[in-house]
């Protein structure tokens, strides 16, 4: 059996022999995201932007939303007028920290051992993530060439590492794109919103809604939200709850284009000659009473964490006192002083933090962010662009936590 995590493609390129034409199609492959930056040890922020958001049909613009990373936890934040951060729990981690894990889930990993479970749940993950991308795509260009799809999931394995055997994924991947086109066709979709996080001031929470759409639904015209699914098992009960509680953060940033359905989405194994999907109506779940527990439980676990990270570097002498060379920083302290063109102009200014990968300075940039002794600025570290590798994330990550992924599903 391949090794899902460590499998390197060696000799020739998979795009090696593609015609120009193609070549600028699947460099364009899956969504570019902003630059993530390593703001203090094991913390790193990013800017999150909507991949489509159409401004005449949504006047009100949402507000500048940023993904803190830190550790097995994730936040989400924004900064009042004064520049102070404002952090929101996570909607997934919210709920699958307050759920216990489905009963169908625990059978999978009994029936395939841990090793090979995580194994097939990392493959799940990035096939979600790529059918997203793609469906996205589509959404915004209004049209799609099936003929690049082998090239683009080529392309996809090339960059991400992933196993050679990933490429079986290509008819099914045709096959829900098709299902997707159809499910449009039928409703009458309009995308008015994509990937766009949102936040509540309410209760504190704030996750990516996938969809924003009007529709046509049993003869009316309708605003809606839809959660898509790239498994076939049938949706859960975590996937009711997080409708609900995306719900109530829209109609909170919008009250003048309140969302008053929301549903379910995921292809079928069809094999016919008219694709299906499964559309599921979430609206009425008795599931989404528990939303305020859930939310609720989530504030209470949360003030448990110290939320704060050792930091050392700097010179040491022998015998002499190690003070000045480790400092315990808060993730509020961590946000506040990096540098972010979008919080309220500060008359204070900051040491830049380091990005991702930058190359190797002996400097320790997170002292000198926050305790420079020396009357001699510290360096700013080279920069270089730096793509989001949705992948190696999901590679890096353990099974209970694949499991509170966006795009995970069995």
């Amino acid at each position: 059996m391949e090794d899902y995590n460590l499998f390197k493609m060696e000799g020739v390129g998979l795009n090696e022999g593609l015609g120009n034409e193609v070549k600028q199609e699947i460099e364009n492959v899956g969504i570019e995201m902003p630059k993530l930056l390593e703001i203090a040890p094991g913390i790193t922020s990013q800017l999150i932007e909507p991949e489509y958001f159409d401004e005449k049909a949504l006047k009100a613009q949402p507000k500048k939303m940023f993904r803190l990373d830190f550790g097995d936890y994730r936040y989400y934040y924004s900064f009042d007028d004064a520049g102070k951060p404002i952090f929101y729990i996570s909607v997934t981690t919210m709920i699958a920290n307050a759920l216990p894990t489905n009963q169908a889930l625990l059978k999978c990993y009994g029936d395939r051992g841990y090793e090979d479970a995580v194994r097939y749940a990392r493959m799940r993950a990035d096939y979600g993530t790529f059918l997203h991308g793609e469906i996205t795509r589509f959404c915004i260009d209004k049209t799609y060439n099936l003929g690049l799809v082998k090239e683009r999931l080529m392309s996809y394995i090339e960059d991400h590492m992933l196993p050679a055997s990933f490429i079986a994924e290509f008819d099914p991947l045709q096959r829900d794109l098709l299902a997707w086109a159809q499910f449009v066709y039928e409703y009458n979709v309009e995308v008015e919103a994509l990937e766009l996080v949102l936040s509540s001031d309410i209760n504190l929470y704030a996750g990516a809604i996938d969809i924003k759409a009007s529709l046509d639904y049993k003869g009316k015209r309708i605003q809606a939200i839809i959660d898509n699914k790239s498994g076939r098992k049938g949706f859960f009960e975590a996937h009711e709850i997080q409708l609900h509680a995306y719900k109530e953060a829209w109609n909170e940033n919008f009250p003048d284009c309140p969302v008053t359905k929301v549903f379910n989405w995921s292809p079928k194994d069809w094999r016919g000659a008219k694709p299906t999907f499964n559309f599921k109506d979430q609206t009425d779940s008795k599931s989404a009473k528990k939303l305020p527990y859930i939310i609720a439980l989530a504030h209470i676990e949360d003030s448990k964490r110290e939320n704060k990270v050792s930091c050392v570097g700097g010179i040491i002498e022998y015998g002499k006192s190690l003070e000045d060379n480790i400092s315990m920083i808060s993730i509020e302290e961590a946000v506040s002083k990096s540098p972010n063109d979008t919080k309220p102009e500060s008359k204070e200014t900051f040491s830049p933090v380091k990005p991702i990968e930058a190359e190797g300075k002996h400097e320790n940039l997170y002292m000198d962010s926050y305790k420079v002794k020396e009357d001699k600025p510290a360096e700013k570290a080279p920069e270089r662009p730096n793509k989001d590798n949705v992948s190696k994330d999901i590679q890096d990550k353990s099974l209970d936590d694949l499991l509170k992924m966006e795009n995970f599903d069995f």
